[in-house]
């Protein structure tokens, strides 16, 4: 049953024509993580279209040298994580998928994702579509930092994600929103 559920949540990304539906069905994976652990995506991430099943991890850019930790993005239950194999945007920058709860992870593995861009003209619809959600999120993000007062970042995370308050901690959601945790303190008594 969780493989027709993941074929579903693809199917919401792009439509699926039959015979990809039925390969993919056949070839996803399973695994299972528990809280604490993590993902190097420079080193470890050779899953495609990676979907959080269950549980919660956040994106986190970390500086080699200074330790400094930047969360990018929170992901939780039935929502696709970013993939990007390899993925170096700079030296000095680790990128770390980390779990906050235990987690399963369903996706494909690259000798399938290889073998759907090869049989089905398709899936490079489905690549494309599945990147730029990922992509209009980051940009959505920096948006967010950027143009909106600390309240409102607050608001319009809660608003678009209200998991996000409840099962994170004041310093990891502080973070997300590029503000200190005595700010974010002082926003959530006011509401």
């Amino acid at each position: 049953m969780e493989n027709a559920d993941y074929i579903e949540m693809l199917n919401t990304v792009h439509a699926l024509p039959d015979g990809l539906t039925l390969y993919l069905k056949s070839v996803v994976k399973s695994k299972t993580y528990l809280k604490g652990q993590h993902i190097d995506y420079a080193v470890d991430n050779q899953m495609f279209y990676p979907l959080m099943f269950t549980g919660a991890a956040k994106l986190l850019a970390v500086h080699r040298e200074s330790g400094e930790r930047i969360n990018l993005y929170f992901y939780f239950d039935r929502e696709f994580l970013f993939h990007a194999t390899s993925c170096v945007i700079n030296p000095d920058v680790e990128i770390v998928l980390v779990f906050l709860e235990d987690a399963e992870l369903m996706y494909i593995e690259e000798v399938h994702y290889g073998n759907v861009l090869k049989l089905y003209g398709d899936a490079y619809h489905l690549d494309i579509k599945y990147n730029m959600f990922h992509f209009e999120a980051v940009l959505n993000q920096l948006f967010i930092r950027n143009y909106h007062l600390a309240t409102q970042r607050y608001q319009l995370m809660l608003k678009d994600n209200p998991k996000t308050g409840k099962r994170l901690s004041v310093n990891d959601i502080a973070s997300y929103l590029g503000i200190d945790q005595k700010t974010l303190s002082r926003i959530r008594t006011k509401e």
